[in-house]
């Protein structure tokens, strides 16, 4: 198989889009704005056929419209948000997929965040597209699904393999290591975690990727246990730092 590189792309202030490159070509994931990713693009002297939105929020979609101008680049999202994401051309359901360059990308509808949130996920290079449904050590607001929604989209993503990358929404890594040293104030495993992470975002680079694996190990939200304490955990972030 040809390399693959997938490159984070901050965006507005806390937004991460990802663009995944193979054979000359790329698909984008998320793009907030549209200056941000073009300038990667014309770097990495790539073609964007593809944009890939994991739900229609407008700082995820709000590039689409200029890139799809400019490059001609098609534009996926999800059957549920076909009326909601700008400029869609293909739309899926949960368990469909299609190549990208000889690449599987599977649909997971996980609604929770959204109705119509799904992640994208490419087995082949072990990488998840989560939006902002699982962040590193915290999970998204439910704007428009119920907390049961939620705990069942995270735990179907956590099945997922292990080893599997996993490429989140937002830099929120901050918020959610204060809010996670509050609920385990005590968990080494965690604690030992945050502090790496730590060292690599001050040394200049991203929080992002996490794992399966740490998620599950380390993430307030993953080892709530329940769906009920899942919620309340979830009820206390609303407010945390208000």
């Amino acid at each position: 198989m040809s390399s693959v590189v997938v490159t984070p792309i901050p965006c507005l202030t806390d937004n991460y889009a990802y663009l995944v490159e193979r054979n000359g070509h790329a698909a984008v994931i998320d793009p907030s704005e549209a200056e941000a990713v073009i300038k990667v693009v014309e770097a990495r002297k790539v073609k964007l056929v593809q944009i890939w939105n994991t739900h229609h929020h407008w700082d995820h979609v709000g590039g689409n419209r200029d890139l799809k101008k400019r490059y001609g680049s098609q534009i996926v999202g999800s059957w549920i948000d076909r009326y909601r994401v700008p400029e869609v051309d293909l739309t899926y359901e949960d368990n469909q997929g299609f190549l990208f360059e000889g690449l599987t990308v599977q649909i997971l509808a996980i609604p929770g965040h959204t109705i119509g949130a799904i992640a994208f996920y490419v087995p082949e290079i072990k990488a998840v597209f989560t939006g902002d449904t699982l962040f590193i050590l915290g999970c998204g607001r439910l704007f428009e699904g119920t907390p049961q929604q939620m705990w069942e989209s995270l735990k179907r993503l956590t099945a997922l393999p292990p080893d599997t990358l996993v490429y989140c929404g937002h830099e929120y890594f901050r918020q959610n290591a204060a809010f996670a040293r509050t609920v385990n104030p005590h968990d080494e495993k965690m604690m030992k975690r945050i502090a790496e992470i730590e060292a690599r975002v001050n040394s200049m680079q991203y929080s992002v990727p996490g794992t399966i694996e740490s998620e599950l190990n380390t993430n307030p939200f993953l080892t709530a246990g329940t769906a009920e304490r899942f919620a309340e955990l979830r009820r206390l972030k609303d407010t945390f730092n208000k």
